[in-house]
């Protein structure tokens, strides 16, 4: 747990070894919290960032679906596959501020008592403290989050969601036995024979390639493997200079912040120097006073109230019609 802790979100790949081994210990007790453990270093990984996580879920799925399993064991197994899909998968264990690099008590003192839920289960329910969502919040001065577009230089789906684990259900058509008379048994022995002495008599001519083709077949094989070695190098290259855009308000790991920037030629732009930090980014307007389309909040949307009306005055001479009954 305490490797889970340390560790969390970052796929080391030295505490899973060390945490492997103990997910094929003897002991329920100890199984459950490798699981758990292994579960907070892989969360929010995919198969592009850490091969491994496609095994692990799998294994979950085992874990909870045998029947013979100890209860301690699947119990870690089904907190495990919460933590990877944790707020959707949008958030990770957040320890500490990174903007003011100071530490997370909400956070810390939910994942402490989430670690004594070996002694009364229900403070499992407190791991969600910890849970921070990973995101890049645009806002402005008024707080107000307006649509644009921000670069990262990776490919589109090296961070992207992991697929869904789709529920496969075997169907076992049933077998029916029948009954074989003698008769026909000795029908089908004969005619096998009689096939088996056919195949024999037969003799296809085959024609051997010339030594010309076996050298052309060569060459094409020799392309394929420069072809997957070209693939390779290029897939190690994660840092592209044609980048992507996504909307304000999307969801960016902590592993892909060091790849994204922000555009200098768009309307809104930090006012402090991105370092490549996620959460909340105060926005300057380079072209306030006009109008911009903004991200509705789930309150605003659900809002069905007439809006306000703009401030306005009336003016006697021009709104006569207002003052005419006043007269009479």
């Amino acid at each position: 747990m305490a490797l889970g802790i340390s560790c969390a979100g970052r796929g080391l790949q030295a505490a899973l070894d060390v945490l492997d081994p103990l997910l094929k210990d003897p002991v329920d007790f100890v199984r459950q919290g490798a699981t758990i453990a292994k579960s907070m270093i892989l969360i929010q990984q995919n198969e592009n960032t850490h091969p491994k996580v496609k095994e692990f879920r799998a294994s979950l799925r085992k874990i909870v679906s045998n029947k013979y399993e100890e209860s301690l064991a699947k119990f870690g197994g089904a907190i495990a596959q919460g933590i990877l899909d944790a707020g959707g998968r949008n958030s990770t264990i957040q320890l500490e501020n990174t903007q003011t690099n100071t530490l997370n008590m909400k956070a810390i003192v939910g994942l402490t008592l989430f670690t004594q839920s070996w002694y009364w289960f229900p403070l499992t329910h407190f791991f969600a403290l910890s849970l921070s969502p990973t995101s890049i919040i645009g806002v402005t001065d008024n707080l107000k989050a307006p649509k644009f577009k921000i670069n990262c230089h990776t490919k589109p789906d090296f961070f992207g969601y992991p697929p869904k684990a789709e529920a496969q259900v075997e169907k076992q058509a049933e077998k029916v036995a029948t009954a074989v008379l003698s008769t026909t048994a000795r029908a089908r022995a004969r005619a096998a024979k009689k096939d088996k002495t056919a195949k024999k008599e037969e003799k296809m001519d085959i024609d051997e390639p010339s030594t010309t083709e076996k050298e052309n077949i060569k060459e094409s094989k020799g392309e394929e493997i420069s072809n997957v070695e070209l693939q390779d190098s290029q897939y190690k290259s994660l840092y592209v200079k044609e980048p992507y855009q996504f909307q304000n308000m999307t969801r960016v790991l902590p592993a892909q912040l060091k790849y994204v920037t922000f555009s200098k030629h768009e309307r809104f732009v930090p006012v402090r120097k991105f370092k490549g930090m996620s959460g909340i980014v105060v926005l300057n307007d380079q072209t306030p006073g006009k109008s911009f389309d903004r991200i509705k909040t789930i309150r605003e949307k659900g809002n069905t109230e007439a809006p306000l009306p703009d401030p306005f005055t009336i003016d006697p001479v021009l709104d006569k019609e207002l003052f005419e009954n006043d007269d009479e």
